[in-house]
């Protein structure tokens, strides 16, 4: 029973005492805006899946947009507003207008999840002799024109067209002997896409770059992986004309403001098949026209087109994640050494003492630069934040148990201590249940202000290139800073987010830690 109310005693005691800790913090301004600061960063570690749509580091978040694309609010300014946005125009199955000229009865389209154009001959002829000219009007032409997409942005520089297209020719191309003379036999299909402007009718081919590349005599597949059609791999630009060398074709073809639609052709040659029947099948999939913006998201892009904000969320998470483990690890290695070298004393005290100088009169960054380039070359088989975190905490004790230390030699000599001695309470109980619980001020303000350096010390790594990495961090969005010219070409967008994020987090911090200390400490608490 006397247990039960002591425990309901010490209760109300801790409630009690939180609640005048929490009065005498919020008097405090520069607690409360670090406070502020704190859980602002938090916030974006937990709610990066879902504020932070963009793979930050992996191949699909590469080139969402233009390289070094400024953020999208900058079009409240007249200069950016008619910018091109990033944009993407499916054309599906039941969007296509199509025609058939010539033998129209051999043609059937069908449309469900694609596009399946059908061509089968049930009376083909023999065959075409060799020597005899090849027919130069197609059998059947089919046209497939999409539906009218809005560009209303000035040029763009880059732009791709994607889709599965797979041709099954059962009767291919073939060089055969009928009635003893050498003849052509087989299909043959030549396929055509390009893109016309509405309003002058101006045509661009985007296929074939190459004319050795329209025919297709037997069958071909780009079914697993989309045929990808990319302007910046062009010099093709209007009708049958070559363009002078380095001319962007998505200028010419974006070069206004209107209405454009897309043109497949596909044009069948049957050279007939003595005892067979010629026979295709040509499906395509929806088609995506992806245009890429030079305005983009809330912070732009890098130089590889990732979303910069996307970046400086997970950077958040990478941080704290790495600041609060480090601090962790350096909160329990300091108590430990600390407790057990100021109780203790003799040799041990001097042995642990000899050690923590050891470590604190050590250069600790050439040293751990050292350690990550042998991590970086001979790389683990788990995260190499893992290490990081390790390193950064191993170089960071000394300091937390050289003031324990000196802290519990003072309070081994208290009444309380002898009087635990007195009725036979062991060591380890002295040390860790009756004394270090005496030490939590200034346990809280270590662990609070350790976090800021391990932040700084990972970002400088992480700068240097000796981060990890696969994760998106500060320090490794400043390191593709300067590989990636964002100084040269005066990308702030880029060069902001990671300074001040590791500056305002970083100063959040070091506020908490300065109010905890003023508030825990008698000599600095103000009456």
């Amino acid at each position: 029973m006397m247990k039960k109310r002591f425990e309901v005693y010490r209760r109300k005691i801790l409630i009690e005492n939180v609640k005048n800790f929490w009065r005498l913090f919020r008097k405090r301004k520069m607690g409360i805006a670090g406070l502020c600061l704190l859980v602002f960063f938090s916030m974006l570690a937990i709610l990066a899946p879902f504020i932070a749509p963009y793979d930050p580091i992996g191949s699909a978040g590469l080139y969402l947009a233009e390289p070094v694309a400024s953020p999208e609010w900058m079009a409240i300014f007249p200069a950016y507003r008619d910018l091109p946005r990033s944009a993407i125009h499916s054309i599906t199955p039941n969007e296509w207008n199509q025609s058939v000229t010539g033998r129209q009865d051999l043609v059937k389209i069908s449309r469900d999840a694609y596009v399946t154009i059908s061509y089968e001959n049930a009376e083909p002829k023999k065959g075409t002799p060799l020597l005899s000219p090849e027919p130069t009007k197609p059998t059947a032409s089919i046209t497939l024109k999409s539906k009218l997409i809005n560009y209303p942005y000035e040029p763009c520089k880059t732009f791709h067209v994607s889709f599965r297209i797979n041709i099954t020719n059962y009767t291919p191309y073939d060089m055969v002997e009928i009635d003893g003379v050498p003849s052509w036999a087989g299909l043959r299909l030549r396929l055509f896409i390009n893109i016309t402007r509405a309003s002058d009718e101006g045509s661009y081919i985007l296929f074939p770059i190459e004319k050795k590349h329209e025919w297709f005599d037997e069958s071909f597949s780009a079914w697993d992986y989309p045929l990808t059609i990319y302007s910046d791999h062009f010099v093709l630009l209007d009708k049958n004309l070559i363009s002078g060398i380095g001319e962007n074709l998505a200028t010419h073809v974006f070069k206004e403001k209107g209405e454009y639609y897309l043109n497949i052709f596909v044009q069948i040659y049957d050279l007939g098949y003595e005892g067979r029947n010629p026979k295709l099948e040509v499906s395509i999939t929806p088609v995506k026209i992806e245009v890429k913006g030079l305005l983009f998201g809330l912070l732009g892009t890098n130089y590889q087109g990732q979303d910069i904000w996307s970046q400086f969320v997970w950077g958040s998470r990478v941080s704290l994640t790495v600041g609060i483990f480090a601090a962790l690890i350096v909160v329990v290695i300091g108590t430990v050494v600390g407790t057990i070298a100021g109780y203790k004393g003799g040799i041990a005290d001097q042995a642990l003492v000899f050690t923590a100088d050891t470590i604190y009169l050590i250069p600790t960054l050439p040293l751990i630069l050292l350690i990550m380039m042998i991590v970086k070359y001979r790389p683990p088989p788990f995260p190499i934040i893992y290490i990081i975190i390790v390193v950064i905490a191993l170089f960071a004790w000394s300091g937390l148990a050289r003031q324990l230390r000196a802290w519990i030699l003072s309070l081994r000599e208290r009444a309380f201590v002898e009087a635990a001695r007195s009725v036979g309470v062991s060591d380890f109980s002295i040390m860790f249940k009756h004394i270090l619980p005496q030490t939590v001020p200034l346990l809280m303000y270590s662990f609070v202000l350790s976090i800021p350096g391990a932040i700084v010390l990972e970002a400088s790594l992480s700068i240097l290139g000796f981060g990890d990495p696969f994760l998106a961090s500060w320090g490794k969005i400043l390191n593709e800073c300067l590989h990636g010219a964002a100084f040269y070409v005066g990308a702030w967008w880029w060069i902001l987010p990671p300074i001040a994020g590791i500056m305002f987090l970083c100063l959040g911090l070091v506020f908490i830690g300065f109010t905890l200390d003023e508030i825990l400490n008698p000599r600095l608490r103000k009456r």
